[in-house]
């Protein structure tokens, strides 16, 4: 499941005799104000037309940042219960690493970039080839020119919004795919981490910045 951006997905995927995940069902659409209500229908939309129940999933994985605060809640919190409900495994994958899987190879390296607003931008550094990506640069927070300084070659993954900006460094870029929760799950898969959630990334929201206010203490 991915609900990390402005728009979302879910997919259903399988582990063939191989190893290799395949997609069997996937939906996407809006997930902004009453789409979220709807997640359910989602999923159940998705058993439907794989002709699976409930009791067949082995594992859920979500996207857990950066991204939307309340679509990585909804998303986490809905995983967690149902692992909990049906005694399965859940683990997260950072989205920019899910971002990265989804557009593909690229012969250089790929740098997924996801808006942050207050003129930022999340981003991270990943391996041309591999699937999962091999991280070369954590995720992080900043400007633009500074979270792509020194990236000649690499393929910068990013929306329509970003793309004067990007092609005015002189760099490559590609339009941000789609099919995010698929790939999440591919990762998942090949990687093995729901086979050992403990060395999974946690099913926990990923912040990359500090709260905008914090308790205080009350005089006494």
């Amino acid at each position: 499941m991915d609900l990390s951006g402005r728009s979302g997905g879910a997919a259903l995927l399988e582990q063939e005799a191989d190893g290799e995940p395949r997609t069997i069902a996937e939906h996407e659409g809006s997930v902004r104000g009453e789409q979220m209500v709807r997640l359910f229908a989602w999923i159940d939309r998705l058993l439907q037309d794989a002709g699976w129940s409930r009791n067949a999933l082995d594992g859920f994985v979500a996207t857990h940042g950066p991204g939307s605060f309340t679509g990585i809640r909804v998303a986490l919190g809905t995983l967690r219960g149902l692992s909990l409900a049906t005694g399965r495994p859940a683990v997260g994958v950072t989205t920019l690493e899910a971002v990265a899987e989804a557009h593909g190879p690229d012969a250089a390296g790929r740098i997924p970039l996801i808006g942050a607003g207050r003129g930022e931008v999340y981003g991270a550094w990943y391996d041309g080839p591999s699937s999962p990506p091999v991280e070369l640069s954590a995720p992080r927070v900043g400007r633009l020119a500074a979270l792509l300084q020194d990236a000649g070659g690499m393929l910068v993954l990013c929306t329509s919004e970003l793309q004067s900006a990007v092609e005015a460094r002189g760099l490559r870029w590609a339009p941000s795919p789609t099919g995010i929760a698929a790939a999440a799950g591919r990762i998942a898969l090949r990687s093995g981490r729901l086979d050992d959630p403990g060395a999974a990334p946690p099913l926990s929201p990923l912040y990359l910045r500090p709260p905008d206010a914090t308790p205080g203490r009350r005089g006494a």
